[in-house]
């Protein structure tokens, strides 16, 4: 998924700038565009750029908006390292999220999942009837 509106693309630009002149890897524009591009990085690597704080710096790293707070937040596997959002940009990145105006794909695919489990249960129940 890619951003597709920047609030402030300075910000989200020196961000990436800084975090590759930090790990010593060269810049791109990719890494302006891809939400989820930091999860190319190891756990160590994110949790030494948490310590420098490069993660957070007072803005939506998605977009740019500044003077965000702590309210919508995402986990980074295999870190400690916690990224804060945007309202919009959690909303667009978080299938799940709970934010009127947004598809709730996640409960979908829950129920379609459990329907296919009791499916699956009371097949093998009727199976079990029919044989005794």
């Amino acid at each position: 998924m890619e951003t597709k509106e920047f609030r402030n693309r300075q910000n989200v630009e020196t961000r990436w700038r800084d975090i590759c002149s930090a790990l010593g890897i060269p810049f791109s524009d990719e890494m302006v565009t891809d939400d989820f591009h930091l999860g190319a990085f190891s756990g160590q690597q994110r949790d030494y750029l948490d310590s420098l704080g490069l993660i957070n710096r007072g803005f939506c790293p998605l977009c740019g908006l500044e003077g965000i707070g702590t309210e919508y937040k995402r986990t980074l596997l295999y870190s400690s390292a916690v990224e804060y959002l945007c309202q919009e940009c959690y909303g667009r990145t978080n299938p799940h999220a709970t934010i009127p105006g947004y598809t709730r794909r996640y409960y979908t695919a829950k129920v379609g999942c459990w329907a296919v489990i009791l499916t699956f249960i009371f097949g093998a129940i009727a199976l079990l009837r029919a044989c005794i």
